[in-house]
């Protein structure tokens, strides 16, 4: 299937298969040639991109429903450190792309990431979960209602997925959903930020909202969906330890970081 839609595009473009260099050993669903680059995809995630295609601005140039061809953005900012001013454009944008009439599934508040992170606690005999469990069920995760407005998310919004270059440019759209706007921002604030950050930029990202949100919803969905993506970035360490991906001091480093994160729920 993935050498079939790789002809397809080498013959698309008057491209060779030697001209292909994969960008991820592991899977090999990415792929580099001249100033493309190919992602082989399945027709979900086709179908999203279909839908977002005349609303939201995005570096694609050939879709078909196992191959997505995208114009080469250079480097992401994957590892950086964000100014403030950079900062505030990534949440313009998400503001922009909050606004666009799409057609999504709405994201499910389902705790899945608390069932994947009790799974691999359990696995590697780590004891996070007393904290979590406390958290979710305080906030009772499972069974909140959304207050603020059901918007277009991005869903995966780390700096991996997000370049600048002359302007802000966002990739890798396959989680879009509609959900909470604080869904994309509480995910963003994951990479390197401090507790002043965050709560700097919970603050900032209330005023730049285009409509009025009243202030004790708009807090407790950010602390909320603070709390998911932090235990989804739990996960995401875990399995980078567990898989051989990355060593014990790195992946205690970070999920000590992560947990410090989390005592903003009890401010």
């Amino acid at each position: 299937m993935g050498r079939q839609a790789l002809l397809t595009v080498a013959h698309q473009f008057q491209l060779k298969l030697e001209d292909f260099k994969p960008l991820d050993q592991r899977t090999h669903q990415l792929y580099r040639a001249g100033h493309l680059v190919i992602k082989l995809i399945d027709k979900t995630e086709a179908d999203i991109y279909r839908k977002l295609g005349d609303s939201i601005e995005l570096p694609v140039v050939y879709l078909d429903n196992d191959v997505m061809v995208m114009k080469d953005l250079g480097e992401s900012l994957a590892g950086r450190h964000l100014t403030e001013e950079q900062t505030k454009r990534i949440i313009q944008k998400l503001i922009r792309i909050q606004r666009a009439p799409v057609e999504v599934p709405v994201y499910p508040l389902d705790e899945i990431e608390r069932t994947w992170l009790r799974d691999l606690c359990d696995e590697l005999n780590i004891d996070l979960m007393t904290t979590i469990d406390r958290y979710y069920d305080e906030m009772q995760v499972k069974h909140y209602q959304l207050k603020l407005p059901l918007v277009l998310t991005h869903g995966d919004l780390h700096r991996g997925n997000i370049f600048d270059r002359s302007h802000i440019q966002l990739i890798d759209w396959e989680r879009a959903a509609l959900s909470s706007p604080v869904r994309d921002i509480t995910m963003l604030l994951q990479d390197f930020a401090t507790i002043e950050e965050i709560n700097y930029y919970r603050d900032a990202f209330h005023q730049m909202m285009p409509y009025e949100m009243n202030q004790t919803d708009y807090t407790t969905e950010f602390s909320l969906f603070l709390l998911v993506n932090t235990v989804k970035m739990l996960v995401w360490e875990l399995s980078k330890y567990q898989q051989g991906m990355q060593n014990q001091d790195e992946t205690k480093r970070e999920v000590n970081r992560k947990m410090d994160i989390l005592k903003l729920l009890e401010t």
